[in-house]
């Protein structure tokens, strides 16, 4: 999944915003996005993940992409934000 901020809100719900999204992905800096997998061996997981994604494009009109992952392509690296 790429997971886009919207940029365009004031800062406090921006900060809201990033802490929706930091519990369930990744920052890219280098793609200014954030990134994750859906683990579908952990459907709870992924569940809630998805739950809170949704909120967050509902609430603050992030931008959310799901993308099909060739097979045999690992796990994104970790990366702080």
């Amino acid at each position: 999944m790429l997971i886009f901020s919207n940029t365009d809100l004031p800062e406090q719900e921006f900060n809201a915003q990033r802490g929706k999204i930091r519990r369930v992905a990744y920052y890219d800096s280098h793609t200014r996005s954030w990134r994750n997998q859906i683990p579908l061996g952990r459907p709870e997981w992924a569940a809630e993940m998805l739950s809170t994604l949704f909120e967050a494009a509902r609430v603050h009109g992030t931008t959310i992409q799901v993308q099909a992952q060739p097979a045999g392509q690992g796990s994104p690296s970790r990366q702080a934000s």
